[in-house]
């Protein structure tokens, strides 16, 4: 009677195992940007240096028509205006540190020499929701970068017009906002149904 009871226990547990699998944890995206409130400036035509603490690997600008930026050492970058609006100076290092500089091109700017890159806001945290999706903003002719806690294979844009981006590794992606409006970013895993859809809406930047 004893080894009945025990192989019932026994048979109930399996049952509840199989039919109340154990749910697993969302897909967790961390989305890093800079703060928008507080863009360095400087006029069309004048040069600013930009100061970090981390050894700077390279330096990207979101909109090259806007400022054009270049290695001053190992720790600064180069920031050259060139016509009148807001962008994003991306500095990345070798360890993967990546702090993103809001640009604002003014011709009232008040031009200094030196600036010191100013600290990064702690990322903003998504989770996709059941069916794979999830959404993230980026300003027009800004960068942001996006981290998932689940490696990916290959990404894909519907529209290249809209946003565009590269892997920075299997877990990152460098994403530019080109213009106004929304398209598809999908994170291609090796099962199909393991994909990511993220939508990118490219937004204005707030006066």
């Amino acid at each position: 009677m004893k080894h009945l009871r025990f192989l019932q226990s026994a048979f109930f547990a399996v049952a509840f195992v199989v039919c109340c699998p154990l749910i697993a944890s969302a897909e967790q995206l961390k989305i890093f940007q800079g703060d928008v409130s507080n863009p360095v400036s400087l006029s069309p035509g004048n040069e600013l240096i930009v100061e970090t603490d981390f050894d700077i690997r390279e330096s990207a600008i979101a909109n090259p028509g806007i400022a054009d930026t270049g290695l001053n050492s190992a720790t600064a970058a180069r920031l050259i205006g060139k016509t009148e609006g807001r962008t994003t100076l991306t500095l990345f290092d070798a360890e993967g540190t990546v702090r993103h500089v809001e640009v604002s091109v003014a011709p009232n700017a008040r031009n200094t020499a030196t600036v010191t890159a100013p600290s990064m806001p702690n990322a903003q945290r998504v989770s996709v929701s059941s069916a794979g999706t999830s959404n993230a903003p980026v300003y027009d002719n800004g960068a942001i970068v996006i981290e998932t806690d689940e490696p990916f294979v290959t990404l894909q844009f519907d529209d290249h017009s809209i946003a565009y981006g590269t892997a920075l590794s299997d877990r990152r992606i460098y994403i530019l906002g080109k213009h106004l409006g929304t398209t598809t970013l999908t994170l291609l895993r090796d099962a199909p149904t393991d994909s990511t859809a993220i939508t990118i809406e490219v937004i204005e930047y707030e006066d």
